[in-house]
């Protein structure tokens, strides 16, 4: 299982302030959910993606100020997976 601090760490290494990663509480299956919070409000939550028992890849839901700016799924289960999703919304307020 992958944890916060993994995630972290991996992130640090690619560009993305650790400090802005924060967990939510499991769901009721029991799947913690990984919160991205950027300075300008914009929120990257994203969770492990399951089918029949096998983590198959990542969840993930943009919102910015309360709206629905992007989700979708990533293929794979390595935590890099969620990083194109990260970057384009950690880099749009650079722009």
């Amino acid at each position: 299982m992958t944890t916060i601090a993994d995630i972290r760490r991996i992130f640090s290494v690619r560009g993305i302030d650790p400090d802005q990663l924060t967990q939510t509480p499991p769901d009721s299956h029991g799947t913690p959910a990984f919160v991205l919070t950027t300075p300008d409000g914009t929120r990257v939550w994203f969770a492990p993606l399951e089918r029949a028992g096998w983590r198959i890849g990542w969840h993930y839901l943009v919102t910015a100020h309360g709206a629905l700016v992007e989700h979708g799924r990533t293929d794979s289960t390595m935590a890099e997976s969620v990083l194109p999703v990260l970057h384009r919304h950690t880099n749009r307020r650079a722009a």
